[in-house]
């Protein structure tokens, strides 16, 4: 091959790392949550769950219960992602709407 017939594949790919790099990247926390942490269940079955301010709940990954159930139950936002997985039946008027692995949390102001 010549260096001829190299230049416009040098450039192709020249133009299409620049167009890669231009477009925006993926959101690290896809789910992104306002709500309060509840226990659920009665002892010894309990589960640490998110009550978002529109009524969903997510249950806590089962890693992170001990970590959460300390958290004062004040209005928080988390951060995170969806974990694919079983879920427990917590009460019956009350299915999560999945189980979230939370990334990281700040508290809000109450409103």
């Amino acid at each position: 091959m010549s260096l001829k017939s190299l230049a416009p594949i040098a450039l192709a790919v020249l133009l299409a790392g620049g167009a890669a790099a231009g477009t925006p990247r993926r959101e690290r926390y896809p789910l992104e949550v306002t709500g309060r942490p509840v226990v659920y269940g009665h002892e010894p079955f309990t589960y640490l769950c998110i009550e978002a301010v529109d009524g969903t709940v997510y249950y806590v990954h089962p890693d992170q219960q001990q970590e959460l159930r300390t958290l004062p139950p004040k209005l928080y936002v988390f951060y995170g992602r969806l974990h694919l997985g079983p879920l427990p039946t917590i009460e019956a008027a009350r299915h999560p709407a999945g189980t979230m692995v939370v990334e990281r949390w700040e508290e809000t102001v109450e409103r």
